[in-house]
């Protein structure tokens, strides 16, 4: 009889165990997506960060970086967390520079139609350019956050 309290006690401190494990594995994995790549941070200086393929937080999937666009632009990727949330439906927003850095657009949500907090929030929206364009410029993505810990991405394109 002795034994048998042994072998309950054992299994009950095994089942908690078990249950932090699983608890501690799915709470560490709420806002991030299984796609996981090492984040590129710009220079520590400048609150801009050259966009860069396939890291953590914002992914840009079209356009693709120096790409010519016309006066609308079709923007869509993703985002996987390190400080790219959701609010509400949107992931950030994004306006488009031209080359002397002045804004040529509306600022756009980038709409998340649906969301799953164990994968990737994927976007898309149309951008019109409504300013004087030059040979080149930039989108300027932002996250949702407060000024303290807001994050620009910059990502160089050309015009037609």
């Amino acid at each position: 009889m002795h034994q048998k309290g042994f072998a309950n006690l054992f299994l009950i401190i095994f089942g908690f165990i078990l249950v932090a494990f699983i608890v501690g594995f799915f709470a560490t994995r709420k806002s991030y997506s299984p796609i996981m790549f090492p984040n590129v941070t710009g220079d520590a200086t400048s609150p801009f960060t050259q966009y860069s393929q396939n890291k953590c937080g914002l992914s840009i999937t079209e356009p693709v970086e120096n790409m010519a666009v016309g006066s609308s632009i079709s923007v869509r990727g993703y985002v996987n967390g390190c400080g790219w949330k959701l609010e509400g439906q949107s992931a950030g927003t994004v306006q488009v520079l031209n080359a002397g850095g002045q804004v040529i657009s509306g600022t756009y949500n980038l709409y998340v139609p649906s969301h799953s907090p164990f994968a990737a929030s994927y976007f898309s929206t149309t951008v019109y350019i409504n300013g004087p364009k030059a040979e080149t410029g930039s989108l300027l993505f932002r996250n949702n956050a407060p000024a303290d810990d807001a994050k620009l991405i910059v990502l160089p394109i050309s015009f037609k």
